[in-house]
C-alpha cells in the first residue's frame, strides 16, 4: 500500500508531466508512454529519445517512426506525418484512422464533421475523392462529393449522399430512402419523394429512425421538434395521437401539444387540461 502511494505522489509530482489522463514522458533516458494508473507506463522501446516529440496524447514521432500510444504505426513518414482529429492522421501516402492505412489519397482526405457540433470532437467519418470512410472501414456506394452528417435530436444524426441515406452510426443505407429528394423537416422529421422519416419506438425498447407508414408524405409538416401533422393526422414522433384534429393542432413545448378540444402529452390525452388556458410546465 506505501509503495502504490509513493508511486502515485512520484508520478503527481513528476517534471516529466506524466498525468492521470496517461500520454507521453522522457525520462531516464527512455521514452514512455502512460496508459493511466490502470495500465501503468510502457516504454516505447523504438523510440529515438534525442528526436522525440509528442504530437497529442496518443501520438509521437521520431526521426525514424510515428507512433501510437507505444506501437510503431506501420508505414508512416514521420516527415509529413499530422494529425487531423480524433482518430484521424495523414502522411504524403495515406490517410490513417487508428494508425490503421485506409485511404491511398491523402491529399483530398479530410473529416466530415457534425455541422453543429460544440466541441464534443464527435468525428466518425472521412473522405477522400473515391470513397467515404466510417472508422476504419469504406462505406459501400458512398458518395463522397454529396455525402453530408445532418444532426437530428438527441444526439443522433443522419448521413445521406444523392442515392442514399444512412442512419445513426451504420454502414447499410436505409432501404427505399431516396438521398437525392431526402430534406429535414425538424430534429425529428424528415421526407423524402415517396415517405416520411421518423424517430420513434419502433418496437418495445428499440429506438430507431424509419418510415412513418401513415403519414402522407405530400402533406406532411413538423409541429415544433417532435410533433407533426399532415392532412387526416397529428404524430408525436412516428405515433399517431388517436382523435387530434391537424387542422388546430400545434405545440406548446418538447413534448406537449394542443388542439382545438385536448391537450397532449407525447401521443396521450392531458385528461381535464383546457386547451385555451394550457400553458407547458416550465413554459
Amino acid at each position: 500500500m506505501r509503495f502504490w502511494v509513493a508511486s502515485l505522489l512520484a508520478l503527481a509530482l513528476c517534471g516529466c508531466g506524466a498525468s492521470v489522463n496517461g500520454g507521453y514522458t522522457v525520462d531516464d533516458g527512455r521514452v514512455i508512454f502512460h496508459h493511466g494508473f490502470a495500465s501503468g507506463m510502457v516504454t516505447v522501446a523504438e523510440a529515438d529519445v534525442r528526436t522525440f516529440k509528442a504530437l497529442n496524447r496518443e501520438y509521437g514521432r521520431d526521426r525514424n517512426h510515428v507512433f501510437l500510444r507505444e506501437q510503431i504505426v506501420a508505414g508512416a513518414d514521420p516527415r509529413t506525418f499530422q494529425v487531423i482529429q480524433s482518430a484521424y492522421s495523414k502522411d504524403k501516402a495515406h490517410g490513417y484512422y487508428d494508425g490503421k492505412a485506409i485511404s491511398n489519397d491523402p491529399a483530398h482526405f479530410v473529416l466530415i464533421v457534425d455541422p453543429e457540433d460544440t466541441g464534443q470532437d464527435r468525428v466518425g467519418y472521412a473522405k477522400d475523392s473515391t470513397r467515404v470512410y466510417r472508422h476504419d472501414l469504406a462505406i459501400e456506394g458512398a458518395d463522397p462529393a454529396t455525402f453530408v452528417w445532418v444532426p437530428m435530436a438527441n444526439g443522433d444524426y443522419l448521413t445521406h449522399d444523392k442515392l442514399h441515406v444512412w442512419e445513426t452510426g451504420y454502414s447499410v443505407p436505409l432501404e427505399d430512402a431516396d438521398g437525392a429528394s431526402f430534406q429535414k423537416l425538424s430534429v425529428t422529421y424528415f421526407r423524402d419523394r415517396r415517405n416520411v422519416w421518423g424517430r420513434g419506438n419502433v418496437k418495445t425498447s428499440e429506438w430507431r429512425f424509419g418510415k412513418i407508414p401513415l403519414a402522407d408524405f405530400a402533406t406532411f409538416t413538423a409541429v415544433g421538434e417532435f410533433f407533426g401533422k399532415d392532412k387526416s393526422r397529428a404524430f408525436y414522433e412516428n405515433r399517431v395521437i388517436e382523435g387530434a384534429d391537424p387542422g388546430t393542432f400545434v405545440a406548446t413545448g418538447s413534448v406537449f401539444a394542443k388542439d382545438k378540444t385536448r391537450v397532449y402529452q407525447y401521443n396521450n390525452v392531458v385528461k381535464g387540461a383546457d386547451p385555451a388556458t394550457f400553458k407547458s410546465p416550465g413554459g
